[in-house]
């Protein structure tokens, strides 16, 4: 999954993955620059609907992700 986040607090931002039953499955830092681009790998998780967050302190962004 390719991310494209801009971070004008500079602050520290970190994406949790979440299963259908709300575990935690995946946590990664993304850093703290300006205009943050990552790729995460997520071909380890199976069929599915998960739910993507991504955030700093100052905001807090939720996606909903099916793998089919």
């Amino acid at each position: 999954m390719k991310i494209g986040f801009l971070n004008p607090q500079l602050e520290k931002v970190k994406l949790y993955v979440y299963d259908s039953s709300s575990r935690l499955l995946t946590e990664a830092d993304l850093g703290n620059e300006f205009a943050i681009h990552k790729a995460v790998d997520l071909s380890k998780l199976r069929y599915g609907n998960y739910e993507v967050v991504i955030g700093n302190d100052m905001d807090i962004y939720e996606y909903q992700l099916s793998i089919e």
